[in-house]
């Protein structure tokens, strides 16, 4: 999937065009080009290999708005064999603990929150309330609302 998405455009003399347009609620805007989408899976896959330790078969859960991180999150997967579940950011922390238990996942990749009809919308009291029922490894979570686009990792 990740090789058909970026390799194969990229290869094909797509390397600059747009590959991924993006307009936020706050008016934020994100326009990437096939090599920079390129560069963002593998700088995660990267990540996810090396320093988290993912390998071929393991299972992640990914909890996050519609962000541009979200398919570059998932083509990063994809391009290391990690197994995901994407969970509807408008789920409760039930459900998202019921999804996590179910797919046997290791990790949880989260937002702290995102704009929903000019409202701010705080995903992690259900992520709190997920973790209160379910054992996770570790929670990566990526600042979107304030603080801009920095990403952290809280547990």
């Amino acid at each position: 999937m990740s090789y058909l998405c970026l390799d194969r455009n990229i290869k094909g003399g797509r390397k600059n065009k747009v590959a991924f347009f993006w307009l936020g609620e706050d008016g934020k805007e994100r326009v990437l080009t096939y090599d920079q989408m390129y560069r963002e899976v593998n700088r995660w896959a990267y990540v996810f290999k090396e320093k988290l330790g993912l390998k071929k078969g393991d299972r992640v859960a990914i909890y996050l708005p519609m962000i541009p991180e979200l398919p570059i999150v998932m083509l990063a997967l994809a391009r290391i064999g990690v197994i995901f579940t994407v969970v509807f950011s408008g789920f409760s922390g039930s459900a998202l603990a019921q999804r996590i238990e179910d797919s046997s996942a290791k990790i949880l990749i989260t937002a702290h929150g995102y704009y929903r009809r000019g409202k701010k919308i705080y995903l992690q009291p259900n992520v709190r309330e997920a973790l209160s029922k379910v054992s996770l490894d570790k929670v990566m979570v990526f600042r979107r609302l304030d603080e801009g686009w920095e990403k952290e990792e809280i547990c």
